[in-house]
Order: structure tokens, then sequence, then C-alpha cells
């Protein structure tokens, strides 16, 4: 072998063994940071939404729907454990109302006897109004046995941090036309995969003032 060919050898040697190049290491914008937290959110989202209507349904089928009248002696007021609590008594106190309504025409022709059933109402919708406490004692309890309370308290969380992350998109300042376009058209389509996030064109055209 000649000098010339050994040195050549030789360089061709030592450009084989060299490490190649590290690739450039690509960095995030924030935008794309706030858009993977996004999507990530969603994800958990959906996941908790899942997973609340599956112990939801569940609980639905071991429980039925049973409406019981606002009183024993009921105008037609129902109420249900499915119903707020709120809703519940404001029934109650409905029927209270219509009922004290006969107790004055009774008060009219007997003042003794309209003064009894006044007091038997007072105590008897006290009795009621305690009734519906326990009604929805009991509910809370029944769900937290169950796990729903839990499953729904995992869904608010995840929906919560979901519109945090939807918001820190929104607020997300652009550096460049092509970010303002990915923001636009993600903004557009995170309507449909945000359960509840809905952006008017006018927010949308805000969002570049950021």
């Amino acid at each position: 072998m000649t000098t010339s060919a050994a040195a050549a050898l030789t360089i061709a040697s030592g450009q084989s063994a060299r490490p190649a190049a590290p690739k450039p290491r690509v960095v995030e914008s924030q935008l794309d940071i706030s858009i993977r937290r996004h999507e990530a959110a969603v994800e958990e989202l959906e996941a908790a939404q899942r997973a609340y209507l599956e112990i939801a349904e569940a609980y639905d089928k071991a429980y039925p729907v049973e409406m019981l009248p606002a009183t024993p002696w009921s105008l037609g007021a129902h109420i249900s454990s499915r119903m707020t609590s709120e809703k519940c008594k404001d029934l109650v106190k409905l029927d209270f109302h219509q009922l004290r309504g006969c107790g004055d025409l009774l008060a009219r022709m007997d003042p003794e006897i309209g003064e009894s059933v006044r007091v038997t109402l007072v105590a008897k919708e006290a009795e009621a109004l305690a009734r519906v406490d326990r009604l929805f004692d009991d509910r809370r309890s029944r769900e937290d046995a169950f796990g729903l309370t839990a499953a729904e308290g995992r869904h608010q969380t995840a929906m919560e941090a979901a519109f945090a992350a939807g918001d820190a998109v929104f607020q997300c300042p652009c550096r460049t036309i092509d970010e303002v376009r990915r923001k636009a058209r993600y903004l557009i389509s995170s309507t449909a995969i945000t359960p509840g996030l809905e952006y008017e064109p006018e927010d949308i055209l805000k969002a570049f003032l950021a």
C-alpha cells in the first residue's frame, strides 16, 4: 500500500468513527406547551366523565327514582331525592300554604277549631321539613357508600382543570404569524373537544390582543 493510500484510509477510518453531530434541540413555544397541557387536561376530563356516568347509571339502577307526597295530605306536590333539597322544601311549604287556606276558612266558622288547625299545621310542617332533611341525609350516605360522591368530585376537579388549561391557551401571546394561525385553529377546534367550553368569534379575536 502506498503512503498516500494509507493516509487516505486513515482519514476515512477517522471520519467513520467520528460520532454524528447531535440534532438541534427543538424548543417548544409557550403556545405549544399550553396546547399540550390543554389536550392532556381534556383527556383527563373525558376519562373522569366516563367514570362518573358509569357510576351514576349503576346508582340509578340500584336506587330508582321514588316520588313521595310532599305531605301526608298532599294536594298534588311530590318530592324526590333526585330534586334539590331547596326545591323539595319549597314544595312542602307550598302544600302547607294551601292547607292553611283551608284552616282559615274553618277559623271563620269556628275560631277555636281554626286555631287548633293552625297550631297543628305549624307542627306538621316542621315534621315534613325534617323529613326532607332525613331524605337527603340518606341520599348523601348512599352516594358516599356507592362511590358517586367521589366520582362527581373527580369529574368536577377535572372539568375545572380543563377550563383553566383552555383559558391558558386563550391568554397565551403569539410571537409569530404561524402561532397566530395555530392558536386560531386550536381555539376553534377546542370548542368541540372541551365539554362546555365555547368561544364567540369576538372572544377569539380578543385572544390575540394578549
